[in-house]
C-alpha cells in the first residue's frame, strides 16, 4: 500500500509517517497542495491524507482538484486538520473527504483508518 501525505509542516508529515510506517506501507509526501497533485498523479497513491489548512491552495480546494480528475478521483482523502467545529468537518466531506481527524492525531485511531482503505 502506498500512501501520499500532503501538509505544510514537515514535522507533522514526519509524525504522520511514523505512524503509517510501523505498518510496513509506502508513504510518499509533499508540502504544498500543488505538489500534493503532481504527486498524486506520478504516484497514484492508494490513499492521499491531507492537511486542510495550507497556504496557497488549501486541502478542501486539493480535494475538490482530486476528484475532478478521473485518474484520481477514486482515490480516498481523509482530512487532518486542528480545526474541530463541524462546519469545517462538513465542507472537507461536502469537498470529497472519507475521513476527518482533528491535530493532534490519536495515532492508533488514525492508522486503524487507514487500514479500513
Amino acid at each position: 500500500m502506498k500512501i501520499l501525505i500532503v501538509d505544510d509542516s514537515p514535522h507533522a508529515i514526519y509524525l504522520m509517517a511514523h505512524y503509517i510506517n510501523k505498518r510496513d506501507i509506502e508513504v510518499v509526501s509533499a508540502l504544498t497542495a500543488e505538489q500534493g497533485i503532481q504527486r498524486a498523479i506520478e504516484e497514484l497513491p492508494d490513499l492521499i491524507v491531507c492537511d486542510v489548512r495550507m497556504p496557497g491552495m488549501d486541502g478542501i480546494e486539493f480535494a475538490e482538484e482530486i476528484k475532478k480528475n478521473p485518474a484520481l478521483a477514486d482515490i480516498p482523502l481523509i482530512a487532518v486538520t486542528a480545526e474541530a467545529m463541524p462546519e469545517h468537518k462538513k465542507a472537507a466531506l461536502e469537498a470529497g473527504f472519507d475521513a476527518y481527524f482533528t491535530k493532534p492525531i490519536d495515532s492508533d485511531a488514525f492508522v486503524n483508518k487507514l487500514i479500513e482503505f
